[in-house]
């Protein structure tokens, strides 16, 4: 049970983070559906992320799913 309350207080700092940096809506939605993919690990690492950092990995998880489309 205390993985899961780690996994949603992650959840809710990377949140306030994309807020803070004005994050398009686009990327945030596409985070919340794919959050559960990745690991706490991976998690923690996107509370570090930069606009940029954002935006290379909605454009490599795009490219991604429409070349298994």
């Amino acid at each position: 049970m205390k993985s899961l309350e780690c996994r949603e207080n992650l959840k809710n700092k990377i949140f306030d983070h994309m807020e803070k940096l004005k994050i398009p809506e686009f990327i945030i939605t596409e985070f919340w559906e794919l959050e559960v993919f990745y690991s706490v690990k991976f998690l923690e690492k996107m509370l570090a992320w930069t606009p940029y950092e954002f935006n290379l990995w909605y454009e490599s998880h795009d490219d991604y799913c429409m070349s298994n489309y």
